[in-house]
């Protein structure tokens, strides 16, 4: 049965890749739309591989810098710089590519805006 429910799902997502590619909006290939929609082992688990799970507590680990800021407990002129953030969260284990995307997705969701606009991230510009 899980093999049939990837099937199905890897199908339905080449279906949405072919109608997006009708409109211009999927630069991917017909190849893989191809695959998708008729089963193709490689091009499934290469979509699989390319999805970016993003747990609750590398969202934590982000919120955790940003809390003594947020409930005023530290100055927001106290905040270091993206960078120092950033290389803080690698020590402990959450890649920047995850750093980046989840300061996105906090701002985009009206979360620590004020103080990742603080931090110089470039988020602000990349959401408009």
């Amino acid at each position: 049965m899980e093999l049939e429910n990837k099937l199905f799902k890897a199908k339905i997502l080449g279906e949405i890749y072919r109608v997006q590619k009708e409109q211009g909006i999927y630069n991917g290939t017909e190849g893989r739309i191809y695959g998708l929609i008729n089963g193709f082992e490689e091009d499934i688990n290469s979509e699989i591989e390319s999805l970016n799970f993003i747990s609750d507590n590398e969202v934590n680990l982000v919120c955790d810098q940003f809390d003594p800021y947020y409930k005023e407990e530290r100055s927001l002129e106290e905040i270091p710089p993206y960078k120092d953030i950033e290389m803080a969260l690698e020590r402990k284990g959450l890649h920047r590519d995850k750093f980046y995307s989840i300061i996105k997705y906090l701002y985009l969701n009206d979360r620590y805006t004020v103080e990742i606009d603080r931090i110089n991230s470039g988020i602000k510009n990349s959401v408009k």
